[in-house]
């Protein structure tokens, strides 16, 4: 789940981080070096343009990207194709990345995306150019289709029968609240643009470390007939759990790879759980 809300601390918040300075920006006088106070109308367009900052001293002005990117005379069409650079690269990429989950499988393509997306925020606080935010941001909604789209399939195919509508649930809450904590953020707690997206790169992080240990979807490898290396992950899953081995009855159904999943012996109840669930469901 950790891997699924990480980029609402990047895109829920670029309302903030593109926000021009309320309190307005200060212009250097050089003949009398002193700054006086000054919009971007009045120097964008000033021959030779005078040296300008933003007003830290008022504290409605955050320290975001108008002062990392210099957006203060850059065209409002410019600024607001970083946002829509990311749905940009998911609506391309909508259509056929997350399909390749059900052909190379759910965990090589969530692992893939997976480094792509931390490639790309990682990018993001090296980058000074609002062209290659452009296309950071494309990227990370390009990788972000399957990552999510795929993704909460992906977590909802671990997920006991019984919990199939609570954890997706759960998700979504956590996400839609990430809008509201970003607000509260940067009104009660700084106006720094970098400590908003901290949780964000730890969640990536945290989940890029758990994508080593991931295994693939047992669901899906049912659906693939793939039978004794689902066996296989189950036991596994059931070794972590602490649970009783099991394995499918072979007496049915002879062939190894030709299992008939309507038995199972010496299965720990939530394994039957999950298969009894899954036949329910006519998945097999």
């Amino acid at each position: 789940m950790c891997g699924l809300l990480s980029s609402s601390w990047y895109v829920y918040a670029l309302t903030y981080y593109e926000l021009m300075p309320p309190g307005g920006f200060q212009c250097l006088d050089a003949t009398a070096n002193e700054w006086y106070p000054c919009e971007p109308y009045q120097f964008c367009d000033m021959q030779p343009r005078p040296e300008y900052k933003i007003d830290y001293s008022d504290k409605r002005n955050l320290h975001n990207w108008v002062d990392k990117l210099d957006l203060a005379c850059v065209k409002n069409e410019t600024v607001g194709m970083i946002g829509s650079s990311f749905f940009t690269g998911w609506a391309v990429t909508s259509l056929w990345l997350p399909g390749l989950g059900d052909v190379y499988g759910r965990l090589p393509i969530f692992r893939i995306c997976m480094v792509v997306y931390f490639l790309a925020i990682c990018a993001i606080y090296a980058c000074f150019n609002v062209w290659f935010m452009i296309a950071i941001n494309f990227v990370m909604g390009a990788a972000s289709s399957a990552r999510i789209g795929m993704g909460v399939v992906f977590m909802q195919e671990f997920v006991p029968t019984r919990y199939d509508t609570f954890v997706p649930t759960l998700w979504s809450f956590i996400d839609a609240f990430t809008y509201l904590l970003i607000t509260f953020y940067f009104c009660l707690v700084s106006e720094e643009w970098i400590p908003a997206t901290g949780i964000g790169f730890i969640e990536g992080f945290f989940c890029l470390i758990g994508c080593i240990f991931l295994v693939e979807s047992p669901k899906y490898l049912l659906t693939k007939r793939k039978y004794a290396e689902a066996e296989r992950i189950l036991n596994k899953i059931a070794g972590a759990n602490k649970s009783q081995a099991f394995a499918f009855d072979r007496q049915l159904f002879g062939e190894e790879e030709g299992i008939n999943f309507y038995v199972l012996v010496e299965g720990s109840p939530d394994v039957e759980e999950f298969i009894r669930g899954y036949k329910f469901n006519g998945a097999v």
